[in-house]
């Protein structure tokens, strides 16, 4: 199923983190360790504040923040690390449009580190280990380096082809010659026609982290999307399973459960 993205926003507030899922047990959510949030104003931030044209926008400052997972005995713990965001408000006086009834600071925290990272989508329990890597991998790269990441991602898509044993290379008389990841995901399109499509669009948006520094959260969760879903076709075979059931449950004309 789809990743829930506003589970994944870049930002959050130091008394509203979001509920991550744990990435060792993969059951448990993620809360904050009481009392283990630090933040530090940065060196040139501190100097900037002398500055007449000063904002509280300007300030620079770093955090670190630990997580547990709330379920027993696991319990595992995750560091997180980052920067602060810092907005100033102003909230209007609607009497008098030249006061305010409060102003202040706005700050959200952005990870740029999250160690172990929290798996963003499932991964089926019998993923290829290779592949597995790869995506943990984008995983972690999700936090500070979007292309890096989709770059993860679609060497997951070549382990992928790796596991299927499509062939990675071809001879000729001018020698041997590596074949490319679209023609072989192609090459599968006769035993997998569902899930060709998944992944040539998630490799375009691999090949672009590769050539191009302007790929968004939004481009990153459309790959992990498609991934995800070929991965459950794939290795999960839901299709097949849910097959299964329906004819099943269709024979006995009643539920599995009766």
């Amino acid at each position: 199923m789809p990743l829930d993205r506003s589970l994944w926003s870049r930002t959050f507030t130091p008394d509203d983190p979001p509920h991550w899922p744990c990435p060792t047990c993969g059951i448990g959510s993620l809360s904050v360790v009481r009392d283990s949030l630090a933040i530090l104003e940065t060196r040139d931030s501190r100097a900037a504040r002398s500055h007449e044209a000063w904002e509280p926008d300007w300030i620079e400052e770093r955090f670190t923040l630990l997580l547990r997972c709330a379920r027993a005995p696991c319990e595992e713990v995750v560091s997180v690390a980052g920067r602060t965001v810092n907005r100033e408000y102003h909230i209007p006086d609607p009497e008098n449009p030249y006061n305010y009834i409060e102003r202040g600071i706005d700050q959200r925290l952005r990870p740029l580190f999250v160690d172990p990272p929290p798996a963003l989508f499932r991964l089926p329990k019998d993923c290829p280990e290779q592949v597995r890597d790869y995506v943990i991998s984008a995983f972690s790269l999700f936090w500070h380096d979007t292309g890096a990441c989709a770059n993860k991602l679609r060497s997951a898509i070549e382990a992928l082809m790796d596991h299927l044993r499509v062939k990675r290379w071809t001879s000729n008389k001018k020698g041997r010659r590596r074949i490319d990841l679209h023609s072989r995901i192609e090459s599968i399109r006769s035993r997998s026609p569902e899930i060709v499509d998944h992944l040539l669009a998630a490799k375009w948006i691999g090949n672009a982290g590769v050539h191009s520094d302007e790929l968004t959260t939004s481009d990153l969760f459309d790959a992990m999307d498609l991934i995800e879903a070929a991965l459950d076709e794939i290795i999960g075979k839901r299709s097949s399973s849910l097959k299964r059931i329906a004819k099943t449950i269709t024979k006995r004309k009643r539920p599995r459960s009766q």
